[in-house]
């Protein structure tokens, strides 16, 4: 048995191309997907990018506007999952969360 934190502090801080959040791994299954907790601080961004397999992003902190390679948008909360495309962004709603 494995037990995970899912506290930003344990994380590790991304901010390539743009990116502002923090990120950690919770497992990667070769070569079909990753599992990642993510945490957005406010004004917090995850670029657009392309990862090599889906990514199941577990949010831990504050409310974001996600899309995937249709550019279209959706609401992600505290304490929801995302799971999607190799092709993401996510952007925290200054006026939310």
């Amino acid at each position: 048995m494995k037990i995970f934190s899912f506290q930003a502090k344990d994380g590790r801080r991304i901010s390539d191309d743009g990116s502002d959040f923090v990120n950690q791994l919770v497992t990667r299954f070769e070569g079909e997907a990753a599992v990642s907790v993510v945490h957005l601080p406010p004004e917090g961004t995850i670029a657009m990018h392309e990862a090599r397999v889906p990514q199941l992003m577990i949010i831990c902190s504050g409310s974001a506007e996600v899309c995937g390679s249709n550019s279209r948008f959706s609401s992600v909360n505290q304490a929801m999952l995302r799971f999607g495309p190799q092709v993401s962004v996510m952007k925290r709603s200054p006026t939310k969360g």
